[in-house]
């Protein structure tokens, strides 16, 4: 599918991010994170980092958005250079990025009135990516079923709905993602492979189960399971 101009520039952005911080990569794998408390978060960054992971994401697991973001500061700041991300589950992601600590590279959200595209709303996250002083990569997480209504096999209709999202994101680097176990819930696998032909032009990204064991042969909790997946080769 080719892009139109609003859409290439939307691309570029999202490109020279990602080429920035990952030169020569084609792939990047961030570690899920559920987090409760900085110790246990230090130490899963630890093993994450250790087991190969280019980043993590921090979730926050039964506690506020204002102590998630006091541990990704601390996080960030002992891991300097190391790619760390947040996902305030109790937080629209427009009024994020006002509040992010210095060194937090990435914020991800559900993002559900993204398709079919709601102006009003991608407007506010826009202005307020724009508003902020935070110059990271936004995870734009759609809902699956927002997908369903396109026939499997068009994968022109697919892009078409995905890239009017990205297109909507006035100079905020953006990635689509998009979480590969609603997609089976949701009687979608033709979503996950025809995601990566319909969206050519961009990044994109999925949530995907973890390899089983770390680095030091141990199984890590079904809770830690997950990982968010960059993917960047274009085509």
């Amino acid at each position: 599918m080719s892009l139109t101009t609003s859409q290439q520039s939307r691309a570029v952005a999202a490109w020279a991010w990602l080429a920035a911080h990952f030169p020569g990569r084609r792939r990047v794998s961030l570690a899920v994170v559920p987090t409760t408390d900085e110790t246990p978060a230090l130490s899963a960054v630890t093993a994450a980092r250790d087991s190969g992971a280019d980043g993590v994401f921090l979730v926050n697991a039964g506690i506020g958005h204002q102590k998630l973001l006091r541990i990704a500061s601390g996080v960030a700041q002992r891991y300097a250079g190391f790619f760390v991300g947040v996902n305030c589950l109790d937080l629209r992601p427009q009024d994020v990025f006002c509040r992010l600590p210095a060194g937090v590279a990435g914020v991800w959200s559900r993002t559900p009135d993204l398709l079919p595209c709601e102006p009003a709303v991608v407007a506010a996250i826009a202005d307020a990516y724009s508003a902020s002083a935070w110059r990271g990569l936004f995870f734009a997480e759609v809902d699956p079923a927002a997908l369903l209504g396109v026939n499997k096999g068009d994968v022109e209709a697919l892009g078409a709905r995905i890239l009017q999202a990205m297109a909507a994101f006035e100079g905020v680097p953006s990635i689509i993602t998009v979480d590969s176990g609603e997609c089976y819930a949701h009687e979608a696998r033709a979503t996950l492979s025809g995601m990566r032909r319909a969206v050519a032009g961009f990044p994109w990204a999925v949530v995907l189960p973890r390899p089983r064991l770390t680095s030091r042969g141990r199984a890590p909790r079904p809770a830690e399971r997950r990982q968010v997946v960059v993917l960047m080769a274009r085509g």
